[in-house]
């Protein structure tokens, strides 16, 4: 089952398109304009920090850890050998889906777990009618069936203890029902009734992350003006559901498996309150790299001081205190110190007990983050070529479009090709990389090529928004070329939707000048 916990946040890299052109029909000063608008339309490109938590990462021995499975070729065989002679094996078709679900192949994983959920039957279970629903739950929650919930609920009415549900349910909660009350408050329920406080802290981890995606849904909004005053509200922590942390420390006053989660939840509640600020006329701005004010500082510096205390004493295991500490220097714009404690985490990260939720990805995340905004391709490349080796797995489209990015910044445009095709054959929806491409080929006024990766761009195109962004980016390309008409057709549509109107203005401005 795939139970990893993310939050994301974006940090913006602002480019500066190479070569640079000069259009015929534009003023000097216009021409300079209007190339910082296609950058930006192009960008910001994003990376990505993050911050999922596995319970497994707050035992105090590492080596008490259980070993995951080992996703590799012989396993996969394994696997398709049982397959050829048992179709019908519902644990090896949940095994089959799972493999494929770790590589994020969908379809292949989506096959398998269907054809689970086809078969599944209670003989398959020796009568275990607790265990049976929670396993059709667990086939339903990947297949993006919302009724997992009530298999779940079954499972857990029988037997509150089972473990696939304890699991399951949560994940289904957040998935369905995110930011939701009623969520909330049946993890609440289940809190209370649940006596094994292994079970319990998964639960309140899971309640408190609820909360935390609540504030991610608003912040993907941002643009509205209601939803950007409340996140710059002071009171930031109402977007948290601290209640049962509180409630938790006190029911287990002497658990030392309590204080080390309530320590790291803390340190992250504060990472997502320092890095989000909503200004006047900017976008997303980051809190960190010295903006965070006095009393946040503190915040972080006591944090560091309760985690050094936490492991001085055993509590937290050598991977998750330097991943915390990390994370907390990170906070502090200390990115030097931010990447020892990154690097010390790694090298304690028991890799042969990697599973698909239990991964080093959120520190690997966090060193490209780091190497990403330094502009450090050296450095993000190695840790590129080091993660495939650990994890046994070939760099995300979302990485290889990354690194384009930075050679392009650096002006090597050879190598910005090079990696968006890349990251094109891992994913030939990139529409990141597809902009990059249209963007290269029209600055190298190259109409045939551009072209191409236009109508690849337009094909890809998901929904509104980036149906939006590419209008934005075509008024762009027919001003440039002293298509005015069309460019104001495009503008038009724009305004229609009430969206981009300091851009849409901008856009006038340099068509009123040149005509």
């Amino acid at each position: 089952m795939k139970i990893k916990l993310l939050l994301v946040l974006v940090l913006p890299l602002f480019i500066q398109a190479q070569p640079q052109p000069k259009s015929e029909f534009l003023d000097e000063k216009s021409n300079e304009k209007l190339l910082k608008m296609m950058d930006q339309v192009v960008g910001p490109i994003f990376q990505e920090i993050n911050f999922g938590l596995h319970g497994q990462e707050f035992y105090e021995n590492i080596d008490d850890i259980p070993e995951g499975t080992n996703y590799n070729d012989e396993y996969l065989n394994e696997l398709l050998e049982k397959y050829k002679k048992d179709s019908l094996d519902i644990y090896n078709l949940n095994n089959l889906g799972n493999y494929f679900n770790h590589f994020e192949i969908e379809d292949k994983a989506k096959k398998y777990f269907t054809e689970a959920l086809e078969h599944i039957n209670l003989k398959h279970f020796e009568q275990d009618s607790s265990t049976y629903f929670s396993f059709k739950g667990s086939f339903k929650f990947h297949l993006d069936d919302s009724t997992a919930l009530y298999d779940f609920e079954k499972s857990l009415k029988i037997n509150p203890q089972d473990t696939i549900a304890n699991m399951g349910y949560p994940m289904a909660l957040m998935k369905f029902y995110s930011g939701n009350e009623k969520a909330l408050e049946k993890l609440r329920q289940l809190i209370d009734v649940l006596d094994d406080y292994d079970a319990l802290n998964y639960y309140f981890y899971h309640a408190l992350f609820s909360s935390m995606n609540q504030l991610a849904l608003l912040v993907q909004e941002y643009h509205t003006e209601s939803e950007s005053s409340l996140i710059k509200s002071e009171n930031f922590e109402d977007f948290f559901d601290f209640d049962q942390i509180y409630y938790d420390d006190k029911r287990f006053k002497s658990d030392k498996y309590v204080k080390s989660m309530k320590a790291v939840l803390n340190l992250l509640l504060l990472s997502i309150k320092n890095m989000f600020w909503i200004l006047e006329q900017e976008d997303i701005f980051l809190g960190f790299n010295g903006t965070i004010n006095k009393n946040q500082k503190k915040d972080i510096k006591k944090n560091i001081k309760s985690l050094k205390k936490l492991q001085k004493k055993g509590v937290l295991n050598d991977y998750l205190y330097n991943r915390s500490m990390s994370m907390a220097y990170f906070n502090l714009g200390d990115f030097n110190t931010s990447e020892i404690y990154a690097k010390l985490a790694i090298e304690e990260f028991p890799f042969e007990k990697q599973s698909h939720s239990f991964t080093a990805d959120p520190v690997f995340d966090q060193l490209f983050t780091i190497y990403y905004l330094n502009q450090d391709i050296e450095n993000f490349k190695n840790t590129m070529t080091l993660k495939e080796r650990k994890t046994n797995k070939e760099s995300s489209s979302a990485l290889l479009v990354n690194l384009a990015y930075l050679y392009f910044k650096t002006k090597d445009i050879e190598k910005a090709v090079n990696y968006s095709k890349k990251a094109l054959d891992e994913d030939d929806q990139n529409l990141n990389a597809l902009k990059l491409l249209f963007h290269i080929y029209f600055l190298k006024e190259m109409p045939p090529i551009y072209k191409l990766y236009n109508d690849k761009l337009y094909n890809a195109l998901n929904d509104d928004e980036d149906f939006l962004e590419y209008v934005k980016y075509m008024v762009l390309t027919y001003i440039f070329l002293g298509d005015f008409e069309q460019a104001k057709e495009k503008i038009d549509l724009i305004i229609e939707n009430n969206v981009e109107l300091d851009f849409c203005e901008q856009a006038q401005e340099l068509i009123l000048n040149n005509q």
